[in-house]
């Protein structure tokens, strides 16, 4: 999402030392959008500052709170509110909002104070309270709390009140002589001293009469229990009553044991056994189902009997032992079958017999999770084939152990020819469904000591040991290629792409696993470029060109930073009247020893395009800086126009290199054209319109370079905000004695003019080529047969002399 043009200023003028703000800060409009986050607010948030501007703050904002915070904010006016944010690793937080309305601005400052600890702190004493509350309300004892300088009862759980026919509220205020009575009071008073002087629990025994007439007395157990300060000294007394009446508490606590039991080990989902000397007593539900028998069957039975024979020895010397310990071992049910298990063994006493108590916890669906993981760990998950770090592994693993009889091993790279297109156009779902079904005819192909990989995208690795020689390595590769390449049925209809191969040989080739790759991967990109669906044998002139396209690749980087790059400027002139339309920027290179190089001359041969961003980027930034230089010094406000064919910049870079670029400089609305080629449309795929619409949002105009090579639809035309198109050069180049060039150039020029779109031919370096594409209705012309490139200086003064007077009219202008 773009931010808003209001945010972008705000985020411009905001004040020095924002970021340098201890707490977390927001500039928020009237209608809650985030027009500065400063770092701590970045922080605390758990994402970029930029990620939260405009609504995009709104994702860690609690839903909960909008409501709330939205009111405050259209009252413009100060306030104070406590909200709440999800930050992104997913931890909640309370934060303390205090907000101060900034009238000459319109925006809210925001400081932000995370309450989270205290928060939760208080949280955690209402809940330690009621947890406390809870727990001496239900627990089966008289609960109460007295105070010590007085014995005023403070705290009464329901059962202490009602012992005394109380409610609890009414219990408390009163001294304990006014809850038990003045005789009662005295009988318990000496045990009370002692637990003040002593500063001891205290507990005894005491009777109550039962109901009357003929009521059975009530026995109960009460404990003193003092609080003491940290100096030691009391203040105040819990007391604790249990109900201890003969027999029956005793027969209920027995009940009560066994009953605990009994739903314990019916309740569990593990297996839990008893046995004596060996002999089993007793055992669960589970335990029966694990071994696949009943609780019946299993009676009275040894327990040995389902220990597998390989752990007899060690569970024989547990037993021995009569160790209470955890470890991992193996039982054998009824019908034999091996069973991995965890034992959890406790010895319990009852009376003078000793009891073993064995949990048994069933590990088979750990060690299957196990496996899983370990499966992820070392596979693709999308086709189950090796993933990058594994297969480099068995790579290196026979590279170190090559075949005993000198045989080559080979390894194949293999590419999906136009594989982006079928994920643009059908969706990911089409894609993931041709990369599985690949994967598996991959795998059924190999023989049994091969291996294949997914290297990541549509790109797969095959490992061939001990192939008889290149001819053998070469006819597996085909037979891949022609496994790989039959249509796949999805969603009713058939997809089909075509493989590339490239084949490296060891030792031939490389003698270990990164050279080896590299080799058969620029054997890949050799059958790439001599047209695709081709199995291709590495050579040594490929070789050549790897080491020549990374020594140009460092002499790039060191260039850009040495400042070795610089523009030419050349006009494009409209044909109707000869006046400048645009001025194209020419990136160059200044070559310290093979002198000026046109973009063509280095670009295309980097093997890594990011290498070639901050290049764009720098020659994004200079074109405005010139195009600044001749509207400051007064000339007209031409757009300036930059090819970025060569640059090989995709669609997210181009926006975010773009919008850094029109940042800094801050030029005209339409100050800037880019010239995108009609192949690197035509890779956009799906994702094209985007790419457009967000050049359109940031105020810039596309040009399509290039139309006539192919691969971009002349259908698409028409649908794509497209302010016009260039020539191909080599149509130009055949003009005008080339008939069928001449034919192709009037269609596109007749197909511009029905849409109402800008058409120019560049690359025009003969008055002959000028002169028939005037007559043929082409809308602007460029070449060193129209004006040649300029230095900026040079350009300047053309313009002085008043060659830049007017530029296009609107109805013809990109």
């Amino acid at each position: 999402m773009q931010p808003a043009e209001g945010p972008a200023r705000s985020l411009a003028a905001a004040p020095q030392g924002w970021d340098r703000l201890p707490v977390p800060a927001l500039e928020l409009s009237s209608d809650a959008h985030a027009l500065h986050a400063n770092a701590a607010m970045a922080a605390l948030a758990g994402l970029p500052a930029g990620a939260l501007l405009g609504t995009g703050w709104f994702a860690v904002l609690s839903p909960d709170r909008r409501a709330a915070l939205f009111a405050a904010l259209a009252a413009q006016r100060d306030f104070t509110l406590e909200i709440r944010l999800l930050r992104h690793d997913g931890v909640k937080a309370w934060v303390d909002l205090e907000a101060r309305w900034l009238p000459q601005s319109g925006s809210f400052l925001c400081l932000l104070q995370d309450c989270t600890t205290l928060k939760l702190a208080v949280q955690d004493a209402q809940a330690m309270a009621s947890r406390f509350e809870l727990l001496a309300n239900n627990l089966p004892v008289l609960i109460a709390y007295y105070e010590s300088a007085g014995f005023t009862c403070l705290y009464a759980n329901p059962q202490y009140a009602a012992t005394f026919g109380l409610k609890p509220e009414a219990v408390t205020g009163r001294t304990f002589a006014q809850v038990i009575g003045d005789d009662a009071a005295r009988e318990i008073q000496p045990h009370v001293d002692l637990m003040l002087k002593a500063r001891r629990t205290v507990s005894y025994m005491r009777q109550l009469p039962g109901p009357q007439p003929a009521g059975r007395p009530r026995w109960l157990e009460v404990s003193l229990v003092p609080h003491l300060g940290s100096d030691g000294h009391p203040f105040g007394a819990f007391v604790l009553i249990s109900d201890i009446t003969r027999h029956r508490e005793a027969e209920a606590a027995v009940r009560e044991s066994e009953e605990r039991m009994a739903k314990f080990m019916q309740a569990s989902v593990e297996g839990i056994v008893f046995h004596h000397a060996g002999l089993i007593t007793d055992l669960n539900a589970p335990m029966a189902a694990l071994v696949g028998g009943t609780r019946e069957q299993l009676l009275g039975r040894h327990v040995l009997d389902f220990i597998a024979p390989r752990q007899l020895a060690r569970v024989q010397q547990v037993m021995a032992q009569g160790a209470e310990l955890s470890y991992e071992t193996e039982i054998v049910d009824l019908q034999g079958r091996a069973i991995p298990v965890e034992f959890i063994v406790r010895t319990l006493q009852r009376g003078d017999d000793q009891l073993r108590m064995t949990i048994v916890r069933d590990l088979r669906d750990r060690q299957a999770a196990q496996e899983r993981i370990r499966q992820l760990a070392h596979h693709d998950t999308l086709t189950g084939l090796l993933n990058r770090g594994a297969f480099v592994e068995r790579l290196e693993a026979e590279l170190a152990h090559p075949p005993a009889d000198g045989r080559p091993i080979a390894l194949l790279f293999i590419d999906l020819d136009h594989f982006k297109r079928i994920n643009d156009s059908l969706g990911h779902g089409a894609g993931d469904a041709l990369l599985r079904a690949v994967g598996a005819r991959i795998a059924d192909a190999l023989p049994p000591q091969g291996a294949a990989g997914r290297f990541g995208g549509d790109e797969f690795v095959v490992l061939l040991p001990g192939v008889a020689d290149r001819r053998e390595a070469a006819l597996a590769a085909e037979r891949l290629r022609a496994a790989v390449q039959a249509p796949v049925h999805f969603g009713g209809r058939q997809l089909a792409v075509t493989p590339t191969v490239g084949v490296a040989l060891f030792p031939e080739h490389g003698r270990d696993a990164d050279t080896l790759l590299r080799h058969a991967d620029a054997a890949l990109y050799a059958g790439k470029a001599a047209g695709r669906d081709a199995v291709t044998v590495f050579e040594p002139a490929l070789g050549v060109a790897i080491d020549e396209g990374l020594r140009l690749e460092a002499e790039l980087a060191a260039a850009l930073e040495r400042g070795e790059f610089e523009l030419r400027l050349q006009p494009r002139l409209a044909a109707a009247d000869g006046r400048p339309a645009a001025i194209e920027a020419l990136l160059c290179w200044r070559h310290p020893q093979r002198g000026l190089l046109a973009p063509a001359a280095f670009a295309g041969r980097v093997a890594q395009p990011r290498l070639l961003q901050p290049l764009a980027a720098w020659a994004l930034r200079e074109a405005l800086r010139v195009q600044r230089g001749w509207r400051d010094a007064g000339h007209p406000a031409l757009p300036v126009l930059l090819s970025l064919a060569s640059l090989q910049l995709d669609g997210p870079a181009l926006l975010a290199a773009l919008g850094e670029a029109l940042a800094a400089q801050a030029p005209a609305h339409g100050a800037l054209l880019l010239a995108l080629d009609e192949r690197q449309c035509a890779d956009e795929g799906a994702r094209l319109p985007r790419l457009l619409a967000g050049l359109q949002r940031l105020g810039v105009a596309v040009l399509l370079e290039g139309l006539g090579r192919g691969g971009l639809a002349l259908t698409r035309l028409r649908e794509l905000p497209l302010a016009g198109w260039s020539l191909d050069p080599t149509l130009i180049d055949a003009l005008p004695d080339d008939a069928a060039a001449a034919a192709v150039v009037r269609s596109l020029i007749g197909l511009a003019h029905g849409l109402g779109r800008c058409v120019a031919a560049t690359g025009v370096h003969a008055a002959a080529q000028r002169d028939w594409l005037i007559a043929a209705g082409c809308t602007q012309l460029q070449g060193d047969a129209v004006e040649p490139a300029l230095a900026p200086a040079a350009l300047m003064q053309w313009l002085a002399a008043g060659a830049a007077d007017a530029a296009l009219p609107a109805t013809s202008s990109p």
